[in-house]
């Protein structure tokens, strides 16, 4: 068993060191793969005293992919015009 407050900031730092070494990619996989856990563990989250900090994780994490994605996504789309 592990504190899933632990585990989610753990992968939040690995997705934000990716994004500093410009492996966009990578940053993307981690930070898609720590949103879908914190969504299918979020009954389990309403109810630890660590709630706060999942939630705030959460929505950093859904930030920086949404605009990442963004970014790469008009890049790319500049890229061909």
């Amino acid at each position: 068993m592990h504190v899933s407050a632990c585990h989610i900031s753990l992968y939040y730092y690995l997705g934000f060191a990716f994004l500093m070494m410009h492996h966009y990619a990578a940053a993307v996989k981690v930070f898609t793969n720590i949103l879908t856990y914190i969504n299918r563990t979020e009954q389990y989250h309403t109810r630890s005293y660590q709630y706060y900090q999942v939630s705030y994780i959460n929505s950093l994490s859904l930030s920086l992919s949404l605009s990442l994605s963004l970014s790469l996504s008009l890049s790319l789309f500049a890229n061909y015009s």
